[in-house]
């Protein structure tokens, strides 16, 4: 059962990193706005916690500190799946610790290739990084 807990967990804050535009925009609760941001989700103040996760998204090099939180989850699944003696479930956690893995990288190729584009624009075509 606590290898169910901890992989449900862990789907949970992967899907709330993915959604929380959406879910801040219709004014849902997100783990992942409320880890990027100390304030309300509250409409009035939608427009700062936007602003707040796109900063830490940059400063953090893809939020490593939220994603190290979900490998962690699926860590203590894969450790409980297998005192169970479930191959097959540790497999499985495996496959969606890869998953969240390369789903981290592409977040972190994304916000480089933005923090590039960006850095052109500010200094100009003649900026080579």
């Amino acid at each position: 059962l606590a290898a169910v807990d901890h992989l449900l967990a862990a789907a949970v804050l992967l899907d709330h990193e993915r959604d929380w535009p959406v879910d801040l925009e219709a004014g849902r609760y997100n783990t992942f706005v409320h880890y990027a941001s100390p304030l309300p989700q509250i409409p009035q103040q939608q427009t700062a916690n936007r602003r707040r996760v796109l900063e830490r998204i940059v400063l953090e090099h893809a939020t490593k500190p939220y994603f190290d939180l979900i490998q962690n989850q699926l860590h203590r699944s894969s450790a409980n799946a297998q005192l169970a003696g479930c191959p097959e479930f540790v497999a499985h956690i495996q496959a969606f610790a890869a998953e969240v893995t390369d789903h981290q990288a592409r977040l972190a190729r994304n916000v480089s290739a933005l923090l590039k584009e960006a850095t052109g624009l500010l200094l100009g075509e003649t900026y080579h990084h």
